[in-house]
């Protein structure tokens, strides 16, 4: 068996037992051990002896055994000693002499690089200005993107306005010749049944006609039938003032209405209906409509 001494036993790492042979590892050189086999001896006591106890040549055996471990321990370790004494020191074997220890070995391990160096640093406050400029070009954008959109809603609701401005005025314009026929033809009603009610302001009408066409020889007076009788008893108040010679005859006309009447000479002709007279008020009124437009 190998002995450690006392001071190198502090300093060794690890033991190697492949082989036949201990290897104690040390910070300063390894320390081999040779025939670590147990010897027969070592486990007499697990095993059982038989009862009368070893015999002498077993003992003698025991003893050669030992006698032959000491030798070969000595051979590769060397003879000096420590001391005085008979103990062998514990030279260590040659370099070249002992079998390569195996290690056991890490997989390398991948160190850690660190994280990249940003190429360029933008200051804050140049961040926190091209945020605020940002933020006020948005703004800017949306209210010109809204002042747009009020703008195409104006023009859309001027638009409607005219539209309805010239539907009005249209609406207006024929409320007004709605009313002025309807005027009209009130007016034509409310004549015929003034003349129906007072002939002599019939009369009267037919009379002025004769005047203004200044005929001093024959007129026809034409009329309606409901007329002819007072109209021809009243001839001599129809010429009274236009001469001896002046005559006038007085002719019923059934295309003639109440209150109509025509005066026809030679020279010409007076047209003395209720509908032409409220044609001419009709479109007299019209004009000033067309005029106020």
């Amino acid at each position: 068996m190998g002995i450690i001494r006392k001071d190198d036993a502090g300093t060794i790492s690890r033991f190697d037992f492949t082989g036949k042979r201990v290897v104690a590892e040390t910070e300063a050189r390894p320390m081999v051990f040779p025939d670590f086999s147990p010897s027969p001896h070592d486990f007499s006591d697990s095993a059982g002896e038989e009862p009368g106890g070893p015999s002498q040549a077993d003992e003698g055996d025991e003893a050669a055994e030992e006698e032959d471990r000491i030798g070969e321990l000595r051979a590769p370790m060397g003879n000096e000693r420590l001391d005085g004494g008979g103990s062998p020191s514990l030279a260590p074997m040659p370099m070249q002499s002992m079998p390569p220890a195996p290690f056991m070995t890490m997989p390398p391990v991948a160190p850690i690089e660190p994280p990249p160096a940003p190429i360029f640093e933008v200051p804050q406050e140049l961040v926190q200005s091209i945020y605020e400029d940002a933020v006020l070009r948005g703004l800017d954008d949306g209210k010109g993107q809204v002042m747009a959109e009020l703008q195409v809603l104006q023009e859309r609701y001027a638009s409607a306005l005219d539209m309805l401005d010239q539907v009005s005025r249209q609406l207006v314009d024929r409320n007004r010749l709605t009313l002025i026929t309807l005027a009209c033809k009130i007016a034509e009603r409310l004549t015929r049944h003034h003349l129906s009610v007072h002939p002599e302001h019939l009369m009267k009408l037919v009379k002025e006609a004769i005047i203004e066409l200044e005929e001093k020889d024959e007129v026809v007076v034409m009329c309606a039938a409901p007329d002819h009788a007072f109209l021809t008893s009243r001839r001599a108040e129809l010429a009274h003032g236009m001469g001896d010679a002046f005559r006038i005859q007085v002719v019923a006309d059934e295309a003639l209405e109440y209150g109509d009447f025509r005066v026809e000479t030679r020279g010409g002709a007076a047209d003395g209906r209720v509908a032409s007279r409220l044609e001419e008020v009709h479109d007299a009124l019209l004009g000033l409509n067309s005029k106020e437009t």
